[in-house]
């Protein structure tokens, strides 16, 4: 544990697990270097996201075209932005959105893009927002975790 002591830990999700990002970084005791959440928004009963901007930086990706009522589509996003704005604490946090994309934009093998399509997801899946997001996120994991 004392070898452990000064090391920073991140957390970064898509989908689910953005939304476990953003639970996380709420319902950790000790705060966080950084959470990253990929389109995803954890409920209200299982946590408090205003409760992340006292302790832990945030930058979150959402597509504008998103279609998961509640979960993760734009009045959701817009209502998490509110949220963080509103809370107390002074750490950074930011909510990317992408014009152009739908849920699990971030998804491109061949596998996923047929479920995508199976599935109805909206969006363009266009290889610049994905370069754009990766980009975006390397520049916030080097600024908070290194």
């Amino acid at each position: 544990q004392k070898d452990n002591a000064d090391r920073k830990i991140g957390v970064i999700g898509f989908c689910m697990g953005g939304s476990l990002a953003l639970a996380t970084a709420a319902l950790f005791k000790k705060p966080l270097a950084a959470a990253a959440p990929f389109y995803g928004i954890p409920p209200e009963a299982l946590c408090n996201v205003g409760d992340i901007v006292a302790k832990t930086p945030i930058q979150g990706h959402f597509g504008d075209l998103d279609n998961f009522a509640g979960f993760s589509d734009k009045a959701s996003v817009d209502a998490l932005e509110a949220k963080l704005k509103a809370a107390p604490g002074d750490k950074p946090f930011e909510i990317c959105r992408y014009e152009k994309e739908g849920h699990a934009f971030m998804n491109h093998d061949e596998f996923s893009m047929a479920q995508v399509k199976k599935l109805g997801f909206p969006g363009a899946f266009a290889q610049e927002d994905r370069d754009l997001a990766w980009s975006r996120l390397s520049e916030f994991l080097k600024k908070h975790l290194f």
